[in-house]
């Protein structure tokens, strides 16, 4: 029993087909290639159809940083140094972080209960020192989107 799923992004478009009983695990999981695309600094949506339609939001095209380690990774913007100036300046929106919750388990997960975040004074102080003010500086000398993916 065949499906065949549809992605389209960026204007670009490719069908995964897969076979629930040719999956490995069993849960009709599959994966879809996207050709390579140029950073840009315009969100778009991403459209998966299938059986059903699922759209997601704002996404965008750029640098993705693995932020890993313990304190002084694990550490915020908020308890750094001038704190309350750099929180009010950070007006960032093609910053992103997205913090991986501590989970214990025997087993990988496949999915976290977690949201990006986009780099604002409401935001901001949440965010790793490190990865924020290294983002900063990577946006501004290679104007792309700068995501973090907060590890620590």
């Amino acid at each position: 029993m065949g499906k065949a799923v549809q992605v389209t992004f960026g204007g670009k478009t490719v069908v995964a087909s897969f076979d629930k009983s040719a999956t490995r695990d069993g849960k009709g999981r599959w994966t879809a290639e996207l050709p390579a695309m140029t950073a840009n600094r315009t969100s778009q949506s991403l459209t998966v159809n299938g059986t059903n339609t699922i759209e997601i939001k704002d996404v965008l095209i750029g640098e993705v940083w693995l932020c890993s380690g313990q304190s002084n990774m694990e550490w915020t913007v908020a308890s750094s140094t001038n704190a309350a100036a750099e929180i009010a300046a950070a007006e960032y929106p093609l910053i992103r972080q997205i913090k991986v919750p501590k989970v214990q388990s025997t087993v990988p997960l496949d999915d976290i209960a977690a949201q990006w975040q986009v780099c604002s004074p409401e935001t901001a102080g949440g965010f790793t020192p490190g990865g924020h003010f290294m983002a900063r500086r990577l946006h501004k000398e290679l104007n792309v989107p700068i995501g973090l993916v907060n590890s620590s």
